[in-house]
C-alpha cells in the first residue's frame, strides 16, 4: 500500500510540475504574442507618423515657394499695371531706375520659375498632381504677356487687360489654395 501512496504521490508531484510548467509556458507564449502585436502595431503606428510628418513638411516647403512665386507675379503685374497708368507700353520707354526696378523683378520671377519646378516635384511625390496643373494655368497667363514685354514682341498690356488678369491669376491661385485646404483636411 506505501508503494501505491509512492506511486500517487509522484504521479500527482509530476502532474503538479507539468501543470505549473505548462502555465508558464503558456503565460509566456501570451505575453511574447501580445508584446510582438503591440510592438508590431507600435512600429506601424510610427511609420505612419513619420510619413504624415514628411508629407506635411514637403507641402509645406511646396507651398512656401510656390506663395513666393505668386508673390512676385503679383509684383510683376504691378509693374505693368503701373506702366500701363502712366501710358508706357513699352519697356524700352522706361526710365533707367524703372528699368533697373523692372529687371530685378523680373529677375526675381524667373528665379522663382526655378523653385516652383522643386514645388513640382514635392507636390506629385506627395499625389498633389492636380495642384501642380493648377498653378501651370496661372503661369501661362503670366508668362505669355512676360515674354512679350521682356523680348519686346508686344506693347505692355492695358490696364484693364491687366486688372483682368490680377483677377484670372487671383482666382486660380484660391482655387489652388482650396485643393491644399482640402488635402489637409483629408489627411490622416
Amino acid at each position: 500500500m506505501e508503494e501505491v501512496k509512492t506511486i500517487i504521490d509522484n504521479t500527482k508531484s509530476w502532474y503538479d510540475l507539468a501543470d505549473t510548467a505548462l502555465k508558464i509556458g503558456l503565460g509566456a507564449f501570451i505575453g511574447g504574442l501580445f508584446t510582438y502585436i503591440t510592438t508590431k502595431s507600435n512600429h506601424k503606428h510610427e511609420i505612419s507618423k513619420e510619413k504624415f510628418n514628411r508629407k506635411i513638411e514637403m507641402l509645406n516647403e511646396a507651398t512656401g515657394k510656390l506663395e513666393n512665386y505668386f508673390t512676385c507675379t503679383f509684383k510683376l503685374m504691378d509693374k505693368w499695371y503701373g506702366y500701363a497708368t502712366k501710358g508706357i507700353k513699352r519697356k524700352n520707354q522706361l526710365k533707367e531706375k524703372a528699368l533697373d526696378e523692372y529687371i530685378e523683378i523680373d529677375a526675381l520671377y524667373l528665379q522663382n520659375t526655378k523653385d516652383v519646378q522643386y514645388a513640382f516635384a514635392q507636390l506629385n511625390m506627395i499625389g498633389l498632381k492636380e495642384t501642380r496643373d493648377i498653378v501651370i494655368e496661372y503661369d501661362k497667363i503670366i508668362l505669355k504677356i512676360r515674354n512679350n514685354i521682356a523680348l519686346e514682341k508686344d506693347d505692355i498690356p492695358s490696364e484693364d487687360y491687366i486688372l483682368e488678369m490680377m483677377e484670372k491669376t487671383n482666382a486660380i491661385k484660391n482655387k489652388y489654395y482650396n485643393k491644399i485646404k482640402k488635402y489637409f483636411d483629408d489627411l490622416k
